[in-house]
């Protein structure tokens, strides 16, 4: 089953989404595993506020807005 199938479980059709946010580390970046998963997840809740079934690439204009952007 892909996500965006709704899925059946008992009396329930359940529909799943995904909200994806992604970091890229430059091969000089010094970015720390933490670093990328704060980033990731900064632009996870930009993917969150644009809608179901959205992913955002975090750049530095996310992190000035808190992810608003």
């Amino acid at each position: 089953a892909t996500l965006c199938q709704p899925m059946r479980i008992g009396q329930h059709d359940l529909e799943v989404t995904a909200s994806i946010g992604i970091a890229v580390r430059l091969a000089d970046g010094v970015d720390d595993a933490a670093e990328m998963m704060k980033k990731a997840d900064i632009a996870m809740y930009a993917a969150k506020r644009a809608g179901r079934n959205a992913y955002r690439l975090f750049d530095n204009g996310l992190a000035s807005t808190g992810g608003a952007a």
